[in-house]
């Protein structure tokens, strides 16, 4: 079974200290990843720092299947109708840095995936919510 690996987002420090209580956002880290030759997808997020108070809410690294057509480049066609897309890491108060978590996303995805970065703050009062990571993708045929 051959394969590689591909860096989707190089470390760097996400931080929604600002996000209101209650909030949440979401980021693109990866857009137009053609996966259309592999069968098997594994997403890899490495957690380099992080501080999310107990609490405060959580990061989720998200996979979903993208619709990309030169029609239309402009606009970014996501299927993010289930809750997981395709698969998801989430990243609470329990984590600890340096850690390694790795899903092995569902079937489905179609000839492109995006993955999304997205923060939900808690309702009830404003904590630290950031993170230091970096995200790879191993493909298989």
């Amino acid at each position: 079974m051959s394969g590689r690996i591909i860096r989707l987002a190089p470390r760097s420090v996400y931080d929604f200290n600002m996000l209101n209580a209650g909030g949440s956002t979401a980021i693109a880290l990866a857009q137009r990843v053609d996966v259309s030759q592999y069968t098997e997808l594994t997403l890899m997020v490495r957690v380099h720092g992080v501080d999310i108070g107990a609490g405060a809410g959580n990061l989720k690294v998200r996979a979903v299947p993208e619709g990309h057509t030169n029609e239309d480049p402009g606009q970014f066609f996501l299927d993010d109708s289930s809750a997981t897309g395709l698969g998801e890491i989430a990243l609470d108060n329990s984590i600890s840095a340096p850690a390694f978590r790795v899903k092995l996303l569902s079937s489905g995805s179609g000839a492109m995936i995006a993955v999304l970065l997205e923060a939900n703050q808690d309702q009830s009062q404003v904590y630290n919510l950031w993170a230091d990571i970096s995200v790879d993708l191993s493909m298989k045929e």
